[in-house]
């Protein structure tokens, strides 16, 4: 009796408990790895009923990639260190496989724009509450920003980036009504008022790959929306305080430049990030460990302000770029598994091009975060990668 009515609810199972794991993944850090023990059960309960399992070869590549940089974690002896962020990896993997499995596509969808939508709705409250009791902060810099939202900035910025993306999409094959082009927007406007620089860059990336793809004929009032937006867009990117202030915009282009290269870490990150593969090679093995103390010790040679350089080491810096950072610690071997595995969606979903901005807009968040060591940039790798299958298979 018991065994007959797991058999028939177990997809249910699977699809409401993921619904309610992603719902949770831009409110809280806890309650998503909590409720990843019933869906992995009843992923468990349908791969031994159904008996399929089927991965493209983009998973087989990812767990390729873990191998690899653990068997370099044994070379380097430092596999104990390495291990935890195996084991985020893995996470990863495991959500791209769950994610693929369900029949409820769009609940998964739409659960996260209800997740991101309560998160910024908080935000904004705070926001209000901070105003109300005259307290100053600033949405560009430091670490007021922090105070008001329920996981950090760039992830923030860059899971509304995607939603986007997927809203699109959907509108394009009429799967989403075009009521969804105003989520699109609310999403977008708050990009601006907490300064995600990357957001908002790949925000309008989507919204002009959609827009290219339908409009079939450009007519005056194409161009007229055009060039309205984008002065709308650049009035508002030099005439907000908070985003000129995380942008390092300055009274000219050269003043600009010159703001960048004193405050903007990645600026000095990136640096010493191509002098350790100038000196250490591309053959060369670390670890993360290691890697770490080079970076530090790069810093405290380039960084003569001590005030500086005691918040580079505090903070910890790593590369902020995540083919940096396998390259660094995983050598060229992990590092060619990792473009290849990002290339093969582009092979697999040929026939899906449209959806495959997504992909675009993952690589493109590499380019300036290490999501692969960050638990919560495992969820949304796994979960954003799943999706795009999910849309690819359906062909439309």
């Amino acid at each position: 009796m018991l065994t007959n009515w797991i058999y028939k609810n177990h997809q249910v199972g699977l699809d409401t408990a993921l619904t309610l794991l992603v719902f949770f993944i831009p409110i809280s850090k806890a309650i998503p790895n909590i409720l990843l023990i019933p869906v992995g059960i009843f992923y468990c309960i349908g791969l031994y009923y159904t008996k399929q399992f089927k991965p493209p070869k983009f998973w087989y590549l990812f767990l390729l990639l873990i191998l690899s940089l653990l068997i370099n974690s044994f070379i380097v002896d430092d596999f104990i260190n390495e291990l935890g962020i195996a084991i985020k990896m893995i996470l990863g993997t495991l959500i791209f496989l769950i994610v693929k499995q369900t029949n409820q596509r769009e609940w998964v969808e739409k659960a996260f724009y209800l997740g991101i939508t309560i998160s910024i709705l908080y935000s904004l409250f705070q926001i209000l509450k901070f105003i109300y009791y005259d307290i100053n902060f600033s949405l560009g810099l430091g670490e007021d920003i922090y105070q008001i939202l329920l996981i950090d900035r760039p992830y923030l910025g860059f899971s509304i980036a995607v939603s986007n993306a997927i809203i699109l999409y959907n509108i394009r094959n009429d799967l989403y009504s075009k009521s969804f082009y105003f989520l699109c927007l609310f999403f977008f406007l708050y990009t601006f008022l907490i300064s995600a620089r990357l957001s908002i860059i790949l925000s309008v990336i989507s919204f002009v790959h959609h827009a290219f793809l339908i409009i079939k004929k450009i007519e005056f009032k194409h161009i007229a929306i055009g060039i309205l937006s984008s002065i709308l867009i650049l009035t508002t990117l030099f005439f907000s305080p908070s985003i000129k202030e995380r942008m390092r915009i300055g009274e000219s282009f050269e003043k600009t430049i010159e703001s960048l290269k004193a405050y903007e870490p990645r600026y000095l990150i990136w640096k010493c990030s191509m002098e350790l593969l100038q000196n250490d090679g591309i053959m060369s093995f670390n670890s993360h460990h290691n890697l770490q103390q080079s970076l530090d010790h790069c810093y405290s040679n380039k960084i003569k302000k001590e005030e500086k350089l005691n918040f580079y080491l505090e903070t910890r810096f790593n590369t902020h770029n995540q083919f940096f950072d396998i390259l660094l610690s995983g050598g060229i071997i992990a590092f060619l598994i990792f473009i290849s595995m990002l290339v093969m969606p582009f092979l697999e979903l040929y026939h899906q091009k449209s959806n495959l901005i997504i992909i675009g807009l993952i690589i493109a968040f590499f380019v300036v975060e290490n999501v692969l060591l960050r638990e919560l940039g495992c969820y949304l790798f796994g979960i954003f990668a799943a999706l795009t299958y999910k849309s690819g298979e359906q062909k439309v």
